[in-house]
């Protein structure tokens, strides 16, 4: 036969000639130069060395030849070709030598290494750089700095590990731009060659296009992935199933999720109806209502707040009383504004620059407590209690509670009394310390003393609550970041120098002569109880109905009235004082031993004595 394969069936030889004849037109490019070369006899002995082909090989009369350009006609690989051209033409190369380090590599070794890049998947690709810059990282290491600790890692990239080339050379190469390459870096740096996994993995999507799924919804949907299933669903044939185990169901290639998903949104329309279309926009517009009235009601809150400050300061410029002057209380026709709130406990000792190890250990805590009176003309003024931790009331596990609150409270409305005839009081919803019903009991019993006609107490709503005394509060802590405390009275000191015109002065206990703790909660302990007091942010009192709240929720509502005290107080008699709780032997210790060595040594007596009994102490 004409190519050296023979066979004793004609049948079979005239197919594979058929066979050969057609391959030859596929692949093959006849050779002009072929009809003056002798034909050579293709049946070597079994002792023939077999040679290696040159670039011209040439098999019987065809032979290979190079597919021009112009043969891929992919416009994906074209636009490649044209950005690796420009690069060659307007690339920059960071490298100091003369010539550019990617001419060194050369166009079409520079177009067969990026074409290998682009046709790997994400994963293999991020193996593979990772794999090379093992293979660059350098190993050299200052004295300072190890391997572990070090913060950037250094590489010498190079091609064929024989040239060397610079960074955005690489870039190119690999088709990615700098921030990718920083990211696999820090991957590399943290993680080694584990894979990078992104971060929602697992994680449902946080967007808008997501309706909420709920149980009716699911229940749905799996009936019909079920009957969809049932339908054109097939069995997998390799897999042995029993009750143990779960049947495993595949679709034809023809289906996909796009084409799963398009016919459940059919089903859906054709069960619910067209309306059922805007379920899940139905959803998102009362979201989006209910955000809405939410801002719209903490503006108006807002409003009706500094509103209440604008009418304080234009009747204390009117009032004739001025703080301190121990005028009697209703003489004057205005209003007096005032708002409380607990501070971020402050620690002792404190330096600007802390030493690193007292992070791990607890130093003395002082607490703070403003109440800021908005009305004190020509400014405004707020005192703020500096209590130590040794110096909170002893009622149980109260701390900052009721007691404590409400006892600054009094002393602050008595430094503070003008003679003004109405009281509006403003502070955060904190159950334990604000809102509760002994603040309702507390103000009630004020009307009964006679220390005012009317008084309105108005709690700010959840995440808005950020006020006066806060912006007081921060001034504050500005100087104390910036200052260095060793004891309590350096922290009186930083409150009183915070501004320049008394804006903040301090109050401590001062062992009772500065102020004394009531137990208002033992002395209101018969009083009634508002139901469902946290609904409501807006209570008001006045000597016309004594013993009645009258409540509501928001601004624009009726009020509503509640009966709280049936009896009169005795106005002669106050609430029994509290002692102070003192540290316990073990805080002592832990202070004398831990602490003391970070206070500077002339206040270690006074921040963190010797520890001593009560006995000892009495």
């Amino acid at each position: 036969m004409e190519y050296g394969i023979y066979s004793n069936d004609n049948d079979a030889n005239k197919a594979i000639l058929d066979v050969l004849e057609d391959l030859n037109k596929l692949f093959f490019v006849e050779d002009s130069n072929s009809e003056n070369e002798q034909e050579p006899d293709f049946a070597p002995d079994e002792d023939e060395e077999i040679v290696d082909f040159n670039d011209n090989i040439r098999l019987n009369r065809f032979e290979f030849v190079e597919t021009p350009d112009s043969y891929i006609e992919d416009e994906v690989y074209d636009n490649l070709k044209l950005e690796i051209k420009n690069f060659f033409e307007k690339g920059k190369c960071s490298c100091r030598s003369k010539q550019p380090c990617f001419e060194k590599i050369g166009y079409e070794r520079f177009l067969a290494r990026r074409s290998e890049f682009e046709g790997i998947d994400k994963k293999m690709r991020d193996m593979v750089v990772k794999g090379q810059l093992m293979a660059f990282q350098k190993d050299k290491n200052t004295k300072k700095v190890s391997s572990d600790n070090r913060k950037y890692l250094r590489f010498n990239y190079s091609y064929n590990n024989d040239i060397p080339i610079c960074r955005n050379t690489y870039q190119t190469l690999l088709g990615v731009s700098h921030k990718y390459l920083d990211t696999i870096i820090q991957h590399f740096r943290e993680y080694g060659m584990d894979e990078r996994v992104h971060g929602n993995t697992g994680r449902a999507p946080k967007n808008m296009k997501r309706i909420e799924v709920s149980y009716d919804v699911a229940c749905d949907v799996y009936e019909f992935l079920k009957n969809y299933s049932n339908i054109h669903g097939m069995p997998s044939p390799g897999r042995n199933l029993n009750k143990a185990t779960t049947p495993v169901v595949f679709l034809l290639t023809s289906y996909n999720y796009y084409t799963v998903y398009r016919d459940y949104v059919t089903a859906y329309k054709d069960k619910h109806g067209i309306e059922a279309r805007v379920m899940n926009m139905k959803k998102k517009l009362e979201h989006t209502e209910k955000f809405l009235a939410h801002l719209n009601r903490a503006q108006q809150e807002r409003e009706y707040y500094n509103a209440n400050i604008k009418l304080a300061v234009e009747d204390g410029k009117r009032n004739l009383n001025k703080v301190g002057s121990q005028a009697l209380f209703k003489t004057f026709e205005g209003i007096a504004h005032v708002g409380y709130d607990w501070a971020q406990n402050v620690q002792i000792p404190y330096s600007p620059q802390q030493i690193g190890s007292l992070f791990f250990k607890s130093p003395r805590k002082v607490h703070l407590f403003g109440v800021c009176n908005t009305g004190n003309f020509p400014h405004t003024q707020q005192i703020n209690y500096v209590i130590d931790e040794a110096e909170m009331p002893d009622d149980g596990k109260q701390g900052k509670g009721v007691n404590c609150t409400l006892s600054l409270v009094w002393h602050a409305i008595q430094r503070y009394n003008c003679g003004e005839k109405k009281l509006i009081i403003t502070c955060d919803n904190c159950v334990g310390q604000n809102k509760n019903s002994y603040s309702l009991f507390f103000y009630s019993w004020l009307i009964d003393r006679g220390m005012y006609d009317e008084i309105e107490l108005n709690f700010m709503i959840p995440g808005h609550t950020k006020f006066i005394c806060d912006g007081c509060f921060g001034l504050i802590k500005i100087l104390y970041r910036k200052s260095k405390v060793n004891t309590v009275n350096d922290v009186v000191s930083i409150v009183n120098r915070s501004t320049t015109i008394q804006f903040n002065i301090a109050q401590r206990y001062l062992s009772g002569v500065g102020f004394q703790y009531y137990n208002f909660k033992n002395y209101f302990q018969i009083n009634k109880k508002l139901p469902n007091i946290q609904k409501y942010y807006h209570f008001y009192f006045t000597s016309k109905f004594p013993g009645v709240v009258f409540y509501k929720n928001r601004i624009e509502d009726d009020y509503k009235q509640f009966t709280i005290c049936t009896f009169p107080f005795n106005i002669n008699t106050l609430p029994s004082t509290i002692n102070v709780r003192q540290l316990s032997l073990k805080r002592q210790e832990e202070l004398y031993k831990e602490i003391a060595p970070y206070v500077d040594l002339p206040f270690r007596d006074i921040t963190c004595p010797k520890p001593q009994n009560e006995s000892e102490t009495n």
